[in-house]
């Protein structure tokens, strides 16, 4: 028995030990594994060092940790903090209390091992190898770019593009030198810090696909392999691309570069939030490029490129002995940054006068880019390489001539589109069609020139001019191709008397002395100039020519006297029997003319803005003439009966606020042209007259003749001054309410421009006649009965009416009380009007129902004076729908384009509308004596860059969000009551 109890006692023993020896073992080694553990430890912190030094070594080299580094320290970190914290239990322990001594020791083991193996990995790193790498690409890499002038809209433009989920590829387009690069890398630097990866690829050096892909690679942090071909490379950047939103900028495009063989994703590959903005000086590339949404950069204004040059020439230009010389010198620059900037650098600080006239007489003789060549200062060559790569493209020699003519105009003056064509075809350069088809083949020719940035539109497009850079190189080409031309500055040497004799080469061809000093034209004895087909000599002081002059000129075909002061003509202009084109216009002292019978290959006579009483003698022999313009001229009151009709080829009457008035027969003046001879001129295509007669009194057959012209201007009863804007405008003038004839009604289906100007009886507009489908003007003053303009009803046909109404004015209607009488259509009837105009309109109480614009309306500007009557701008009917936060459908007001409100003498005027409306481009806010109008429709400060009214008015005004008044009051003007 007490054996057995011994033995039990053994065992038990024995088991107790076998359980509890891996703990003592444990407990034993403490002090071992401690001491371990801190030699490890040491390693690992000795580790750590060097790889950081490593690390803060290439930080000022630019390199930043590989991935595989950045583990390591973040491991060896969070070890250190087990480590620290081992270190305070070791400091707390207790020896008495087995179990913490058992773990604390077991997790001393652990961790002693974990680092030893992170030790182990981080050998590899301690010469350096692999720890650090290249950083990665920015997002938008800063380029340097000097301060920016007068580029603000273009660029805030390219930004709105970019923000456009509908388009894809932005063209920027401009004349060489005009900055184009400055702004394209502005958009770059304007997008640091988003989430757009901007790639700008620079192109002037015609890198090629590769090129191309290798710096867009470089961007992305790629590079390709010794032996990746076009398709690999394209194929790794495209695999690339496809998930980024990202902008490639390509500077400088001069030629078609294919997307896809680059490897840039297109439409089809993702979606629209990445770009591309190309640059180039061609608009053809832009449209080759399928670029959604082109923005041209145009020659700085005259202020910004001053502040441009003064930047670069320095505080020397203060000096009020050099300020009006530089300035001069920074317009010989004609708006280029390129060559302000470096005019600027080259004349900066030099404060001698001398230095200064001499560069001014230089630039004005040589031209900017002469002169920057001879002072050595610049490749300026590359501007007329430019140039002439786009000159290069008009291949036809017709074509290139037309563009070569344009160099006869002086760079100071524009000229206008229609004269340009109607001077090529005098010259025989177009082929041989009617009024309408050869303007609209010219405008097209004319378009092409500006596409490839060799002209500069104005006005619209009506007229263009021709910078001095692209004159000197059209000068150039126009000497190597033999056209011969005379062409003399007016601001180098300005000439006072014809050229002697000798100046002129007998072989010349074309003369253009625009804008001298020339006061007379003396014979030119034993000068013969054979080949001579064109003489300008318009805006000089010339007041006689003398009797001889034009002999010696027998292939003279254009003949430009205009804006001279000459009272007639010598009678050698008789012996100009080739003569197409006579250019009198704006002589404001030509009285009389003498027989030009002779002239009868003449197709042109402008006789706008003379003095002349009479049509010259012998104009009736003149069968060949297509256009006579004889617009402003006061003192005509006679065209002789029978003239008109012999007249057989002509195509353009233009008298437009001449003195003379055309009258039916039987109510015309004896012995004086009637209305019925113009119906006798069947190849008739624009017309411009004043008619005497009432309106209903106009014989219905001349709609039959009507019908064909494409551009007209009738003024019926009167005259009225307004501008001509459009091709086809009726003005209806002191008319008493009858009913138009059927011909008139016919001219009013096509017009696009009506005038109604103190007509009685009329209520409302349709019952002038005419479904106003192409109207885009409309002008009403004085007509006391108008009620209502447009109505919607039934037994009215509005199919079509006022869609392309562009402007609105009503002046004076003692009578109008609504505007749009009806519902409104939802889509809108009047999403084309850019322009409302309403004055003195005493019984209107509001314009219109918001919902005649539609959604996607184009209404700029606003302007409402003197309505006694007026509470509401517009009545408050929505327009757009979108769904609300309960689910329910709210309607929101949208006037996307609106910029300027301007509301004056509005005593009852409470809201501009019920409904808040959204205009996200307001500009400019005017409100004057308008007492009870105590709100806005401003959501937010956006686009506003002032509000003006009076204080008294801007202290009482309600705001939804007070924070918004505080936003706006720094723009807010005092313009008193």
């Amino acid at each position: 028995m007490a054996l057995d109890i011994v033995t039990c006692i053994i065992q038990g023993c024995k088991l107790f030990c076998d359980l509890c020896s891996p703990q003592l073992k444990d407990i034993i080694k403490f002090k071992e594994n401690k001491q371990r553990l801190d030699y490890e430890f040491e390693c690992l912190k000795f580790q750590k060092d060097t790889i950081v030094d490593y690390v803060e070594g290439g930080k000022r080299d630019g390199k930043v940790p590989s991935e595989p580094v950045e583990c390591a320290l973040q491991r060896m970190e969070k070890l250190e903090r087990k480590y620290r914290d081992i270190l305070e239990k070791f400091e707390a322990r207790h020896c008495g209390n087995c179990k913490l001594l058992f773990e604390l020791s077991r997790q001393i083991e652990n961790t002693g091992g974990e680092i030893k193996t992170e030790r182990e990995i981080g050998l590899q790193y301690m010469d350096g190898t692999g720890v650090l790498k290249d950083p990665p690409p920015p997002m938008a890499e800063v380029l340097p770019v000097p301060h920016v002038y007068g580029r603000e809209e273009v660029i805030k433009r390219i930004m709105n593009h970019l923000n456009d989920d509908r388009i894809r590829i932005i063209g920027l387009w401009g004349i060489t030198g005009v900055g184009k690069t400055t702004v394209a890398q502005k958009v770059n630097n304007e997008l640091k810090g988003k989430e757009t990866l901007v790639i700008y690829v620079p192109m002037k050096d015609k890198p090629g696909i590769e090129g191309i892909q290798i710096q867009i690679a470089r961007r992305l942090g790629m590079t390709f392999g010794e032996h990746d071909n076009e398709v690999t490379r394209a194929t790794m950047l495209f695999n690339r691309l496809k998930e980024k939103k990202f902008l490639l900028i390509l500077d400088e495009v001069h030629r078609k570069l294919d997307l896809d063989h680059v490897g840039v994703p297109n439409r089809s590959d993702q979606s629209m939030m990445s770009k591309v903005l190309l640059t180039t000086t061609d608009f053809e590339m832009c449209k080759t490029m399928l670029s959604d949404e082109t923005v041209e950069v145009e020659p700085l204004p005259k202020p910004h490129a001053w502040c441009l040059f003064r930047e670069k020439a320095g505080k020397v230009v203060e000096s009020h002995e050099i300020q009006p010389l530089a300035k001069e010198a920074a317009e010989e620059c004609e708006g280029l940054p390129r060559f302000l900037v470096l005019l600027g650098e080259i004349m900066r600080n030099e404060n001698e006068v001398g230095i200064w006239n001499n560069a001014l007489r230089e630039l004005r003789a040589l031209r900017v880019t002469r002169v920057l060549r001879n002072w050595s200062v610049a490749d300026v060559d590359k501007e007329f390489r430019l140039l002439r790569h786009n000159y290069d493209r008009i291949t036809d020699r017709s074509t290139r001539l037309c563009f070569l003519y344009c160099c006869l105009f002086s760079r100071r003056y524009s000229v206008n589109v229609k004269r340009l064509v109607s001077y090529w075809r005098s010259e025989g350069l177009m082929e041989e069609l009617n009024s309408k088809d050869s303007t609209n083949k010219g405008f097209q020719i004319i378009g092409r020139f500006r596409n490839y940035c060799l002209l500069i539109a104005k006005d619209s497009f009506s007229s263009v001019m021709m910078l001095g850079l692209v004159r000197d190189m059209a000068l150039k080409m126009a000497d190597e191709e033999g056209h011969q031309f005379f062409v003399r500055d007016e601001k180098t040497n300005p000439l006072r008397q014809w050229p002697p004799k000798g100046m002129i080469p007998q072989d010349i061809k074309r003369i253009s002395l625009m804008g001298h000093q020339i006061q007379s034209l003396a014979d030119q004895p034993q000068q013969v100039w054979p080949e001579l087909s064109t003489l300008i000599l318009q805006h000089n002081p010339v007041k006689s020519i003398s009797d001889g002059f034009f002999h010696g000129m027998p292939a003279l075909k254009v003949l430009d006297l205009s804006h001279t002061e000459i009272t007639t003509l010598p009678p050698s202009i008789s012996t100009l029997v080739n003569t197409q084109a006579l250019y009198l216009g704006d002589c404001r002292y030509l009285r009389e003319m003498p027989p030009i019978g002779e002239l009868r290959q003449l197709k042109l006579l402008d006789l706008n803005h003379t003095q002349i009483e009479e049509l010259p003698q012998g104009l009736e022999e003149l069968r060949q003439l297509k256009t006579l313009i004889l617009s402003y001229t006061k003192r005509l009151t006679r065209i002789r009966r029978g003239l008109m009709p012999c007249l057989l080829a002509i195509e353009e009457l233009d008298m437009h606020r001449s003195a003379y008035s055309w009258g039916l027969k039987g109510l015309a003046k004896l012995e004086t042209a009637t209305l019925e001879e113009l119906s006798s001129l069947h190849k008739l295509e624009a017309l411009y007259v004043n008619i005497q007669n009432p309106i209903c009194r106009i014989p219905n057959e001349f709609g039959d003749q009507w019908r064909i012209l494409w551009q007209f201007n009738f003024s019926i009863g009167g005259d009225i001054d307004l501008p001509r804007l459009h091709d086809r405008e009726l003005h209806v003038i002191n008319s008493n309410g009858l009913l138009p004839s059927e011909s008139v009604k016919m001219v009013l289906r096509r017009t696009q421009s009506l005038v109604l100007f103190n007509c009685t009886g009329i209520m409302w507009i349709f019952q002038v006649g005419g479904s106003f489908k192409d109207l885009k003007r409309l002008f009403v003053q004085g007509c006391d009965a108008v009620s209502s303009l447009m109505i919607t009803r039934d037994d009215v046909d509005q199919d079509g009416a006022w869609e392309v109404l562009e402007i609105l004015d009503l002046w004076n209607l003692a009578n109008l009380e609504s505007i749009w009488m009806g519902s409104a259509p939802r889509g809108g009837s009047l999403g084309n009007l850019t322009r409302i105009t309403i004055s003195c309109c005493p019984q209107l109480r509001s314009l219109f129902p918001i919902g005649v614009f539609g959604k996607k309306n184009k209404l700029k500007e606003i302007h409402v004076w003197e309505c006694a009557s007026m509470e509401e701008v517009f009545e408050g009917e929505v327009i757009e729908a979108r769904a609300g936060g309960d689910g329910e459908i709210e309607e929101e007001v949208c006037l996307p384009y609106l910029t300027r409100v301007i509301l004056k003498d509005l005593p009852r005027l409470t809201v501009v509308c019920t409904k808040e409306p959204f205009l996200p481009l307001l500009e400019e806010v005017e409100v004057k004596s308008c007492p009870l109008l105590t709100s806005l429709p401003i959501r937010e400060v956006g686009e506003i860059q002032n509000i003006k009214g009076s204080k008294i008015w801007w202290e009482q005004l309600k705001w939804q969000n007070g924070s918004i008044k505080t936003d706006l009051q720094r723009l807010f003007l005092d313009i008193g009551e």
